[in-house]
């Protein structure tokens, strides 16, 4: 586990090591969680979280965790499908569901992808061949998506368009484009990239992005090869 970045939380609290899809699915899909997020910050030290808030331990003894109503919610997967569950975006039905899980599947595989082959803020180095990484492992996993994405109508994954899986997803694509602008069009997946180019239209994501939410600035985590 890499220290984490900064640590930030709301009402109800986040806190992350890195600009994970819980901080954009959280913005957008946070007024069903609580009505009024703000800011509030933390510090990491001795094994707990400790600020102006009563000390909590990480479930698992890591970040991210979630706390709101009572909970300690520990697990990337698990707080998104926790936000997914309170918000009404885990899909209308079992077959959105179904897809929004595989997505949500997708973008962790996508993040341990990007976490052996690229250098991040805190290791400038990585020891696997991350040119191949970029020009054979991820075209042939962006294929794959766009194999799922054009069983579907529409420019999005489910009719609903933003449940938690897609926002999921989204986020590990828009790491990836920071460093490989454009990765897409040159995998060849146009299907892939109009889902991207439309959810990062969307004005609560824009927010997010911009750092203009009650979560703030956004630091880049994974970084170019030096």
């Amino acid at each position: 586990m890499e220290p984490p970045v900064g640590v930030l939380g709301l009402d109800p609290v986040l806190l992350l090591p890195v600009p994970l899809p819980e901080r954009v699915a959280l913005a957008i899909l946070g007024p069903a969680v609580d009505p009024e997020p703000v800011a509030r910050g933390f510090v990491l030290g001795a094994g707990h979280l400790r600020g102006n808030v009563e000390p909590r331990k990480p479930p698992f003894g890591q970040l991210p965790i979630l706390e709101t109503g009572g909970l300690v919610i520990g697990q990337a997967a698990a707080i998104c499908n926790y936000i997914g569950k309170v918000s009404g975006t885990e899909g209308k039905d079992a077959a959105e569901y179904a897809m929004s899980q595989m997505l949500l599947a997708e973008g962790e595989d996508l993040y341990n992808m990007m976490q052996k082959y690229q250098p991040t803020t805190f290791v400038k180095s990585k020891s696997e061949d991350n040119a191949k990484f970029w020009a054979d492992l991820v075209p042939a996993e962006m294929k794959k998506v766009e194999a799922l994405l054009i069983t579907t109508p529409g420019d999005g994954f489910t009719n609903s368009g933003t449940t938690i899986g897609e926002i999921y997803l989204f986020a590990m694509l828009h790491q990836m484009n920071l460093i490989k602008p454009g990765f897409l069009k040159l995998a060849g997946t146009l299907g892939v990239q109009k889902f991207y180019e439309s959810t990062d239209a969307l004005a609560a994501v824009q927010k997010v992005l911009k750092g203009e939410s009650a979560i703030g600035a956004l630091g880049q985590y994974f970084i170019p090869v030096e």
